[in-house]
């Protein structure tokens, strides 16, 4: 169902952070449009001071500093339109502009798809090379030809434009070949595929090849993975396990949390990842990760589990779990906010995006949500009840994977 909302204000204190450098006039004011219909506009100044914004020469702000940094949320704005906005304090003047984004459709074609006869089938990841090249990852129990219950599960799927081929992905270990549930995948291109489960099979095109990560730097199964090449990835487990690939080996990275790490994200050298221990309790880590040492960045604002994360090439993050959280850069102190109360009642368990005006969220009981920068529109009705536990898009392609009682269910999407 989609969801509209008028012009809103969020204020709040970040705290500690000088986001916009010095006090001068030149510092007071940054805009960043987080949509087609909103922006955020970033204050610095001097704690007590006035401060008075306007937009197109019309005042939408006044209000006094309680910190030294202060984020507003200017909404109700035209999407593709170019905005001015002059804010002042006794001491001067600073005039920005900024143009809002595009916003996308919600309209999407979908074909869905189950798979499994037995025992309880189940994907939990899945990459997209094209329309016609998708992967997904688990595990499916069929019956074999005699329609006997097959103890091996297939642990692919793979689709070519037309179907779905089912696949068994061999882990070869001293001579033998052993199938397992496969909980995730880190697709480069057709050729250079990697399959996590609690250590790596690669396929390079030609043969799948079992990946051993040193017990030392990683003892843990793999929960997700990330990274721009094969010769510089991440990848998180269990118990705050994190490891670095690149063209020397694996390399551990040093954990704050203990927490199990759920799911990894960058964006040029920044990478972040999150860590709760969902069912267990409420705690949760949000991580900056390098290449040997991560560090801990706040989670001041948000109350339960979270599961995933994203966040944009302007540097907005999106955090998601036990609600949806939204921050203008991922190192501020500042309180995380709530992403438009209300949007969903379920917990959401991973996030993708082509940009801030076309994010998709997928979660428990069939939420699937998306936001087109204007509004929120919630396909919950067409897959309710079903567990939906990962999405991925690209382009004009969005794909979720997860479960639907006791078979693997897919949900293929193409915009009109």
């Amino acid at each position: 169902m989609p969801y509209a909302f008028p012009l809103l204000i969020t204020l709040f204190l970040l705290a500690g952070c000088n986001l916009l450098g010095g006090g001068t006039p030149d510092g007071l004011l940054q805009v960043t449009p987080t949509g087609g219909t909103e922006v955020m506009l970033q204050v610095h100044a001097g704690r007590g001071e006035p401060v008075t914004i306007a937009r197109g020469g019309r005042e939408v702000f006044a209000f006094t500093m309680t910190g030294a940094d202060t984020l507003l949320t200017d909404r109700g704005l035209q999407p593709h339109t170019t905005y001015t906005w002059k804010a002042g304090i006794p001491g001067g003047q600073a005039t920005r502009q900024a143009t809002t984004l595009d916003t996308t459709s919600h309209r999407f074609t979908w074909q869905t798809f189950r798979f499994g006869q037995h025992s309880s089938s189940s994907l939990n990841d899945v990459a997209i090379l094209g329309p016609d090249n998708i992967w997904a990852v688990g595990e499916i129990y069929r019956n074999d030809s005699t329609g006997t219950a097959d103890p091996m599960p297939y642990n692919a799927a793979h689709w070519d434009g037309n179907s779905w081929t089912l696949k068994k992905i061999p882990y070869h270990y001293e001579g033998q070949d052993f199938y397992s549930d496969l909980r995730s995948i880190l697709a480069f291109n057709p050729d250079d595929i990697w399959f996590g489960i609690a250590n790596i099979i690669y396929w390079d095109g030609y043969e799948y090849s079992a990946i051993n990560i040193p017990n030392k730097s990683f003892h843990a199964r793999i929960n997700t993975m990330w990274g721009p090449s094969s010769n510089d990835f991440y990848v998180g487990g269990q118990n705050g396990n994190i490891v670095h690939h690149d063209s020397t080996g694996w390399q551990k990275v040093e954990s704050p949390t203990t927490l199990d790490v759920y799911d990894i994200y960058g964006r040029g050298d920044r990478i972040i990842a999150v860590a709760a221990k969902h069912g267990a309790h409420f705690k949760k880590a949000i991580i900056d990760v390098n290449e040997t040492k991560a560090k801990a960045l706040s989670t001041t604002g948000i109350p339960y589990s979270l599961h995933g994360i994203w966040f944009s090439e302007q540097d907005v993050i999106y955090t998601i779990g036990s609600g949806m959280y939204r921050k203008p850069t991922p190192n501020t102190k500042a309180r995380w906010q709530p992403v438009h109360p209300g949007v969903s009642d379920y917990y959401l368990q991973a996030i993708d995006a082509n940009g801030l005006n076309d994010l998709w969220v997928c979660g428990d009981f069939g939420e699937l949500l998306h936001y087109n920068g204007d509004t929120w529109k919630s396909f919950h009705a067409r897959f309710d009840g079903i567990l939906l536990l990962d999405v991925e898009v690209e382009g004009d392609t969005v794909v979720v994977v997860g479960l639907d009682g006791g078979q693997a269910f897919i949900a293929l999407g193409t915009r009109e």
